[in-house]
């Protein structure tokens, strides 16, 4: 209840933040406790680079279930909030707030804490899912949007737990959906949990998503969203071929947005490849795009100059290509102020 925001800085045990997590009557602060729960067990598992033991992930484990159960017991709760309290600080989030952060071990770490909590609530899971399965018409009030969307975050846990009976239930949800929400959330799930021995299935769903959408630019650009952020390997490959299809168009703003400015902004794990080569391809496309729309061009560099945090080599590679970009000749104003101003350099 402060009237601005605040940082509040504050050394709570894991089980104090289990408490707040599952009895807060502030539904801010119970959101919040489940962030630094999950945030205090992830730096641990990256910082130390532990083997992983059960009682790593025991607390955040144990509350998720309870709130887990309690939308299966209670009618009056708020489900929008439960899907919230469920999600797991992002890796934008925990690049940022890291002092020195190691790209590849913070993305592991979640990754691990995302796939016991899949393996040990799967059972529970299950549950919500189905409980949360309309067979009703499409509707768009808030009751309905809050189960959707509580079923379809199941959904992801379901299919990151690596069964293969809900890879095919996935694949139905993303055939039978009457509603787009639905049909993405699966399309999303397989693309991003499914693995790698479900590859043609991807494909094929994607191929089938487009077929269907194709003439909907806005939901095109959710196709294109979805591949650039796709964390499977060869997914920089992946966006390089996807700017030769018929779908995208590097004088439509929207369409480079949805594309380069999702892999360069939101796929971490490969943008920041430590060979350097997605800051080589962002430097080249900000090149190419400055002759076109320079404060387009301006826009996208900004992942390229977020490198405070990063190691060293890391830096370096981004000073490189920062380097390149403002040696080149005829560089607009839009794009040499951002280069100018970066901290890296």
């Amino acid at each position: 209840n402060f009237s601005a925001p605040v940082k509040l800085n504050y050394a709570y045990s894991r089980e104090e933040l289990y408490f707040l997590m599952v009895h807060d009557s502030d539904d801010f602060n119970r959101w919040n406790a489940s962030q630094l729960l999950a945030v205090d067990v992830i730096n641990e598992l990256q910082s130390t680079k532990a083997p992983q033991k059960a009682e790593m992930f025991s607390l955040l484990s144990k509350a998720q279930g309870k709130i887990l159960r309690s939308a299966l017991d209670r009618n009056d709760i708020d489900k929008a909030m439960i899907t919230h309290l469920l999600s797991l600080p992002s890796e934008s989030f925990l690049i940022e707030n890291s002092q020195a952060a190691d790209i590849d071990s913070i993305h592991a770490a979640r990754e691990q804490v995302a796939n016991h909590i899949a393996s040990d609530l799967q059972e529970i899971f299950v549950k919500i899912y189905q409980s949360n399965e309309s067979r009703s018409s499409y509707s768009a009030d808030a009751k309905s949007i809050a189960e959707r969307g509580l079923k379809n975050i199941a959904l992801n846990y379901l299919v990151r737990s690596g069964s293969e009976a809900w890879v095919t239930a996935c694949a139905a949800q993303f055939e039978k959906a009457n509603n787009m929400t639905d049909q993405m959330a699966a399309l999303r799930a397989m693309v991003f949990y499914a693995g790698a021995s479900h590859g043609d299935l991807k494909e094929d769903m994607l191929n089938s998503f487009y077929s269907k959408w194709r003439h909907e630019p806005l939901v095109m650009n959710q196709w294109l969203v979805t591949q650039a952020i796709d964390p499977s390997e060869g997914a920089l490959q992946k966006v390089k071929v996807l700017m030769d299809h018929e779908v995208f168009d590097i004088k439509n703003p929207n369409k480079v947005r949805s594309l380069i400015g999702a892999f360069c902004s939101q796929n971490h794990i490969h943008f920041h490849n430590s060979d350097g080569d997605g800051y080589e391809f962002l430097a080249d496309r900000v090149i190419q795009l400055d002759e076109i729309n320079p404060q387009i061009a301006a826009r996208l560099l900004s992942p390229l100059t977020r490198g405070k945090s990063l190691d060293e080599n890391r830096k370096g590679l981004m000073q490189t290509q920062l380097q390149r970009i403002k040696a080149t000749a005829s560089l607009s104003k839009d794009v040499f102020e951002i280069v100018e101003k970066s901290t890296i350099l």
